[in-house]
């Protein structure tokens, strides 16, 4: 693994100085890797905002489902603290 890691790193280093020679071979990539940047950052974001609305989600799916079991507010409160770490 780490010979591996090696032999990327030393074609990485030596595609980097075959760029910086080229203005604009350089510039497309810095382009291109700010876009897999940008790309990466939205689709975390993406991910985090979808996580968050699967647990509100399931939260009022477990509020709802406990007030038809006829449990009162305190109960489900207190389930809700300790499952959710509130």
């Amino acid at each position: 693994m780490v010979a591996n890691r090696n032999t990327q790193i030393s074609k990485a280093v030596v595609k980097l100085r075959e760029m910086s020679a080229d203005e604009k071979a350089r510039d497309m990539y810095e382009r291109q890797e700010k876009a897999r940047r940008d790309h990466e950052w939205a689709m975390d974001y993406a991910r985090e905002v979808g996580i968050e609305e699967g647990r509100q989600k399931g939260i009022k799916e477990l509020i709802e489902s406990t007030k038809l079991s006829g449990m009162s507010e305190a109960e489900i409160e207190r389930i809700l603290s300790f499952k959710c770490g509130g």
